[in-house]
């Protein structure tokens, strides 16, 4: 080496890259790969300013970001602001059972226009990311779950049929749901900052409920099928994995496994910790139901107990608190409550009286830890 020497000589050093690597180069080199994995803000299509919504080219702008707005709704039922995630979930309830999907997408649509068309001009970037068609898709399943017809349609003229006759009354408790939204945004979360959740979803639905079998022109899964003493069962692993599985299935109310991979498939690509966390939220759920003594064939094996845990899961383990691993301890504790105030819904009302205790669990479960936190009685 000579100190005195200015020259320098170029060394060609190649490293070499893996398998994952290169397919990220890959992704990033393919405007359609990097589309379709790219995050959700990426791909949102802009909002329409006065200008750009008038004529027919803007009515296409506005009509192209409200289908997004709905699609991404379908979303947030694993709150996710991703249109893959939302064209998952609907895939999913459509092979469930077509009311079910149908009669999700007008209820979202009802929920996502309330606001749009009543509410101040602020909310609509909100209303974009598909946060108030999250109450709508709920009832929508629900509401084409409970319904004694809907839930047995499987030709298409029975479907056609189901959902003409649920249109009206559909249409009547989704308003009614999207005013209850935006009663409960105004006079309680503005006040505690605790988010209102599924609480208009439950209310509206019991509400539906309760009229529901008063009338004779709807019958419900309760009146036409009165609940039946619970069924136990021999636990093996073919009947742990279909538990674990229709418990997802049961997101979307529905009882096929396939539902819950279409589900997991959009859940992965909007944000594969919500995959994760799903299946984490299910699997708790099951075990918790086991532990419990719950009825084998009937509660657990229906995947009805992982309903709540997994929207706990998926809402408390990385989008309503910071990922960690104390976050992940209350989240995991939290599932098992939901299991457990689920258990006690099922023995108070649902076994008694018939009816559902929906997403209460959850709500409930929610709105006491945000109380936790903002006390500052645990840590975050």
């Amino acid at each position: 080496y000579d100190d005195t020497s200015t020259s320098t000589t170029a060394i060609d050093i190649t490293i070499k890259r893996n398998w994952a690597e290169k397919w990220v180069d890959y992704v990033d080199s393919s405007k359609w790969l990097s589309v379709f994995f790219c995050e959700a803000q990426t791909i949102k299509p802009a909002i329409p300013n006065k200008e750009e919504s008038r004529g027919l080219k803007g009515f296409w702008k506005e009509f192209v970001w409200f289908i997004s707005a709905v699609i991404r709704g379908m979303a947030q039922l694993t709150w996710n602001d991703n249109i893959w995630t939302g064209l998952g979930i609907l895939a999913g309830a459509c092979v469930g059972n077509w009311c079910v999907g149908i009669c999700a997408f007008i209820g979202c649509c009802y929920t996502t226009g309330f606001p749009l068309l009543f509410g101040p001009p602020e909310l609509k970037p909100l209303v974009g990311s598909g946060i108030y068609g999250l109450n709508g898709t709920l009832l929508g399943m629900a509401m084409g779950c409970f319904d004694a017809r809907a839930s047995q349609a499987r030709a298409f003229d029975d479907v056609m049929r189901s959902c003409c006759r649920l249109f009206l009354p559909l249409s009547f408790m989704a308003v009614f749901c999207a005013v209850v939204t935006q009663w409960l945004n105004t006079k309680w979360t503005a006040k505690t900052g605790i988010p209102a959740c599924s609480w208009p979803y439950n209310i509206s639905m019991w509400t539906w409920i309760a009229c529901a079998t008063l009338t004779t022109n709807f019958q419900t899964i309760y009146t036409a099928n009165p609940v039946s003493a619970p069924q136990y069962g021999q636990v093996t692993a073919e009947w742990f994995f279909r538990s674990w599985m229709t418990g997802i299935s049961q997101m979307m109310f529905s009882l096929n496994m396939w539902s819950g991979f279409c589900l997991l498939v959009g859940a992965f690509i909007g944000s594969p910790s919500s995959c994760f966390l799903t299946i984490w939220g299910s699997l708790i759920g099951v075990v918790t139901g086991v532990l419990l003594g719950m009825p084998f064939n009937s509660i657990i094996g229906l995947g009805v107990i992982g309903f709540n845990p997994i929207i706990y899961a998926t809402g408390m383990g990385g989008q309503f608190v910071a990922p960690s691993l104390v976050g992940f301890i209350w989240m995991t504790f939290g599932c098992v409550l939901c299991g457990i105030l689920a258990q006690l819904a099922t023995n108070l009302a649902v076994l008694p009286w018939g009816g559902g205790s929906y997403s209460v669990p959850f709500t409930m479960m929610v709105t006491f830890m945000f109380g936790l936190f903002q006390e500052d009685v645990v840590a975050r």
